[in-house]
């Protein structure tokens, strides 16, 4: 009889928490990381996470005049990006674990699985 290993891979992925059709949530879904390193997926999310909130304070994001979603989204992703660190999808039960958090419509996550 053979022995196996067990493989363990990370992703790191956005979504949208608030798109009904599936062509929305193709459109917001995006996989920032995959690999083996739970280190390098929370840095590759962390690096995303204050890309885009640079892009939303660059005012690109701003659709009219006294419209704070921007700011509060890209609020909301420094404060992720800054607490990334606690995200441990080991702490779950199964095979398949997912810790994740909603900021703005948008849920960041980091998922562990194994083979």
């Amino acid at each position: 009889m053979t022995s196996t290993a067990t493989q363990v891979r990370y992703f790191a992925t956005r979504d949208s928490a608030t798109a009904w059709r599936d062509e929305d949530r193709a459109m917001a879904h995006a996989t920032i990381y995959s690999g083996d390193s739970l280190d390098e997926a929370r840095e590759a999310l962390k690096a995303y996470l204050l890309r885009e909130a640079g892009h939303l304070m660059e005012g690109r994001s701003v659709t009219k005049p006294g419209d704070l979603w921007a700011i509060k989204r890209a609020a909301g992703l420094a404060d992720l990006a800054q607490n990334v660190g606690e995200l441990d999808p080991s702490d779950n039960p199964g095979s398949h674990k997912t810790v994740s958090r909603e900021v703005e419509g948008l849920i960041w996550a980091i998922t562990r699985t194994e083979r």
